[in-house]
């Protein structure tokens, strides 16, 4: 088990995402007086506790609800095999489209989030990130959307969205 003082200081930062305190984790944490067993599994999931700390209280004070959300949804799906992923995407840009153009909403565009990965840049998205929104551009193009796909960056998450620039469709390219 963790010192209590220490274990009680860290659940404290989880709670109240205090970004002043959490410059002290570090150091809190390099001299951990651990009293653990010395099996692997012990130490691996303590390890792996300590960087989801560390990972909650350097993005989570930062990241607003809407982009943890985009992180969320992306982490959910991220992990299917690149051609179940370009289709959940597509069938999202589909769906955003579609519920642009009810009438009722009175929109002349539409946004779609495809992704969006935290502590990154929109230069440094991951390498399946960036393949599956050229795929994604390639499916939009050959379906005869008018959109552009935009890469950027806001409160520590980098993003890569689809914007429909109207809510028309060409008829699909052969």
């Amino acid at each position: 088990m963790l010192e209590m003082s220490r274990t009680d200081c860290v659940l404290d930062l989880i709670r109240t995402r205090n970004v002043a305190a959490a410059s002290a984790l570090p150091s809190l944490l390099a001299r951990p007086k651990v009293y653990i067993e010395s099996t692997k599994t012990v130490v691996l999931r303590a390890l792996r506790f300590i960087k989801w700390v560390w990972d909650e209280i350097s993005t989570g004070a930062t990241m607003s609800a809407r982009t943890r959300g985009w992180v969320e949804s992306w982490n959910r799906v991220k992990d299917l095999s690149e051609k179940e992923l370009l289709d959940y995407l597509v069938k999202k840009c589909r769906n955003g489209f579609q519920m642009a153009k009810k009438p009722s909403r009175g929109q002349k565009d539409a946004w779609v989030t495809l992704l969006a990965e935290p502590n990154k840049t929109r230069d440094s998205l991951s390498p399946l990130a960036l393949r599956v929104v050229d795929d994604v551009r390639r499916r939009l193009e050959r379906e005869g959307y008018d959109f552009e796909i935009n890469l950027d960056e806001t409160g520590g998450v980098a993003y890569a969205e689809v914007h429909f620039r109207t809510l028309k469709k060409e008829p699909a390219a052969a």
